[in-house]
């Protein structure tokens, strides 16, 4: 029998041990939480669509029941503050009742027919989306709801009609235990089994490779570091069985500011810089991690960035871990003369101080310690000769979530130049504005070019986040006795008719 260890969380803003034990998981939890997922299996494949809509909708109205006392763990155990908390509530509630709409609608298994004719010769040929399985979801640190044991890899996984068995996020275990029954209550409400979501906090590294490892798992939802989603993706790749790995990692985000863009009102420019690094003390994936500037401009911007740091009122980190690392990673580019490190006030806590790095092009291209991503209140201000030069830097960062362009008009003439490139690494692009902030939409695309993600074109955030947990399959010459029910309806007779929704007729 393994022997259960038990951790504490931490309270951010003071550093103070959180006097709440949690109990870490351990392989007896692990194998009964992929067993219960395995039992769970079939009756989440063939129920009814209102029925998993009942499940997506009782987690969005359970959450808001249970406001209160969860946004209060959740601030003591993040620092976070009561108002982002509340909002990011209100961000899972929505994205959860978001997916059982989608549900409902006839689209979303994405039914497709040939009835022959159409080409030479052509059977009859119908396809659709089935679940791929079990899915593993790793919460973050950064959005213990949204990215959490109830978010949107989970609702999504759900939504597809796959059991998730999820490894919360040891930073805030006391909000993932409350989510996690919020989610228990909301399975009993729509009669779906338990088994169909699990949930674990703490344990060890060995213990997340075994999840990952295990024959039972089908498939993986990840958000965090670049070196922790490679690992896991290593991992499943050398299964017997290997299955997809869905990573999002770490990403720096670019900023290209044209000549003109910062001749008209550089103070408003580079304030909104500024709040957009330092939204969420720098820990959103999202956070612009470099900002491309041209020669003539780079010591006015710099100045500005500089104040506006150290106006703002500094705020703790999630963890410790994160703290010592930045420590580490700064004063090691402090020891290299060429390169200027700026910090503002620290703060207490686990605090850290917002910084400005400053660097030129050649230094940027040549020192890969400068594109690592600074998960914290950092950016990384780097003056380019000119629009040749800021695409040799981007061709050096790689693939991002996101890539902004700031320029006077859509004719500038950097904008042909560099846009392009962006549009090339970068899963999002923003004009005139900020990359952080991030909408629960049928159009959002949150994933990216490697290094961001290791699938670029699947999104973690919107509507389509579904997909990654599904697979087609098509059915040539089936009869209707054998076919789903969403196949069984010729496109005429779908619009005539609608579904039949029984549970024998959906599978």
């Amino acid at each position: 029998m393994n022997v259960q260890s038990t951790f504490y969380a931490i309270n951010p803003a003071t550093g103070a041990t959180l006097p709440h034990p949690h109990r870490a998981w351990d392989q007896t939890e692990l194998d009964r939480a992929l067993d219960a997922a395995a039992d769970a299996r079939a009756a989440l494949r063939d129920a009814p669509r209102r029925q998993v809509a009942t499940l997506l909708r009782s987690i969005a109205e359970h959450l808001d029941a249970s406001r209160d006392v969860i946004t209060r763990v959740m601030d003591e155990e993040t620092a976070l503050g009561l108002a982002r908390c509340n909002f990011e509530l209100d961000r899972t509630r929505v994205q959860a009742a978001a997916f059982a709409e989608l549900v409902e609608s006839s689209a979303y298994r994405a039914p497709t027919f040939d009835e022959g004719g159409t080409t030479y010769s052509a059977p009859d040929l119908r396809r659709l989306l089935q679940p791929l399985g079990t899915v593993a979801v790793f919460g973050a640190s950064n959005f213990p709801l949204a990215f959490g044991v109830a978010g949107g890899d989970v609702v999504s996984a759900l939504a597809a009609r796959c059991p998730v068995v999820v490894k919360g996020h040891p930073g805030h275990p006391g909000t993932s235990a409350l989510v996690a029954d919020v989610v228990r209550s909301a399975l009993r409400e729509s009669g779906l089994p338990d088994g169909a979501h699990s949930s674990m906090v703490g344990g060890s590294l060995e213990l997340s490779q075994a999840l990952v490892a295990d024959d039972r798992v089908d498939a993986v939802g990840f958000t965090g570091s670049f070196q922790g989603g490679m690992a896991l993706a290593a991992v499943a790749a050398a299964r017997p069985r290997p299955i997809p790995v869905y990573a999002e990692m770490g990403s720096l985000n670019p900023v290209v500011m044209t000549p003109e863009s910062l001749r008209a009102d550089p103070c408003t420019r580079a304030q909104q810089l500024a709040d957009s690094v330092l939204s969420g003390w720098g820990q959103f994936c999202t956070r612009p991690g470099v900002i491309l500037v041209p020669e003539g401009d780079a010591d006015s911007l710099r100045a500005a960035l500089v104040n506006a740091f150290a106006s703002a009122a500094p705020h703790p980190m999630l963890t410790a871990s994160l703290v010592a690392r930045l420590d580490a990673e700064i004063e090691a580019l402090k020891r290299q003369s060429s390169i200027s490190v700026e910090q503002a006030d620290r703060g207490r806590g686990l605090g850290f101080p917002a910084t400005l790095i400053t660097c030129s092009a050649a230094e940027f291209v040549t020192d890969s310690r400068l594109r690592a991503e600074f998960f914290g209140p950092v950016t990384c201000l780097v003056s380019v000769r000119d629009a040749e030069q800021t695409i040799e830097c981007l061709r050096a960062i790689g693939g991002s979530l996101t890539g902004t362009l700031h320029a006077s008009s859509p004719s500038d003439e950097w904008v042909a130049t560099v846009w392009p490139v962006l549009e090339e690494q970068c899963g999002r692009l923003v004009y005139n504005g900020v990359p952080t902030g991030v909408s629960v939409s049928p159009a959002q695309q949150h994933g990216g070019p490697f290094p961001a993600t290791n699938h670029p074109a699947s999104t973690s955030v919107g509507l389509a986040a579904y997909e990654r947990f599904m697979r087609p399959v098509a059915y040539q010459g089936v009869p209707d006795e054998l076919l789903p029910s969403d196949l069984r309806l010729r496109p005429t007779e779908a619009r005539a008719g609608g579904l039949d929704d029984s549970p024998g007729r959906l599978r």
